[in-house]
């Protein structure tokens, strides 16, 4: 068999995938293609079956490199080789409906595939049964061949001057504006519909300069809160008007700005 016959089988895999990001299954460009494919692979293996060794920068048979300097068949050894492919072997029969399981295996996502069982358990659910492929095998590291590592001497840890009292001392004191803003949210979840308006009237004046020390995430956390109830359907106009004006109220300029960003 020749380098180019070889060559262009797998090039005709690299179309197939193409045509797959292109083309709906049955389309008939993807039909033409397939079938082109399937005469390519026929042709190189009239004599019996082909294995490829694949590797991050090509394929080879037996030990020899096939048009190593064919950027389409790197591209397509780099794409296999992500996917854990470690050799690639079609039989003779094989059929459109393999090369295109084949294709679609390589393009997915290298998790994704992982997920569906490698490569071999794919095409075996996809009953494409004249194409063979062994995965990359990561070997698990022997107990057996670890050696300890030496145990670092402890280091003493230093004692902090002033005892329990001092750092009780340095601790910051809990902020009761925020304390009461987290009850107010609590409150708020809780409520009636005919406690919103005055629930809401308490916001608006709790919450800003709390909101205004906290970091972006941080000051976003009550919004969720306030659109629960406008997508309520049966909440009251008045109800409605007052939830809507608090979000309106609380969304600073400085916060809107950040959201921009």
């Amino acid at each position: 068999m020749s380098d180019n016959t070889l060559g262009t089988a797998l090039i005709s895999l690299s179309k197939l995938m193409r045509a797959l990001g292109y083309y709906p299954a049955g389309h008939p460009a993807l039909d033409a293609l397939a079938r082109e494919a399937e005469i390519q692979w026929r042709v190189l293996l009239q004599h019996g079956e082909v294995s490829f060794s694949v590797t991050r920068t090509g394929f080879s048979v037996n030990g020899s490199p096939v048009d190593s300097a064919n950027t389409t068949l790197q591209s397509l050894a780099q794409s296999c080789h992500e996917r854990r492919m470690a050799t690639l072997t079609v039989s003779p029969g094989v059929r459109e409906k393999d090369l295109l399981c084949l294709s679609a295996a390589i393009l997915m996502k290298p998790e994704e595939l992982h997920l569906r069982g490698g490569f071999g358990k794919y095409l075996e659910t996809e009953e494409a049964d004249h194409i063979t492929i062994s995965d990359i095998q990561i070997q698990p590291l022997d107990p057996k061949s670890k050696t300890p590592s030496p145990k670092k001497p402890a280091v003493p840890t230093p004692k902090k001057p002033g005892g329990p009292k001092a750092a009780a001392a340095a601790r910051p004191k809990p902020d009761p504006r925020k304390r009461r803003l987290k009850e107010l949210l609590v409150e708020i979840r809780k409520a009636k519909p005919t406690q919103l308006p005055g629930l809401m009237k308490e916001l608006k004046s709790v919450a800003p300069p709390v909101l205004a020390d906290l970091p972006l995430k941080g000051s976003l956390a009550v919004f969720p809160l306030l659109s629960q109830f406008l997508r309520h359907p049966r909440l009251a106009p008045e109800v409605r008007q007052a939830v809507d004006q608090t979000s309106t109220h609380l969304a600073s300029p400085e916060l809107l700005i950040a959201l921009l960003d």
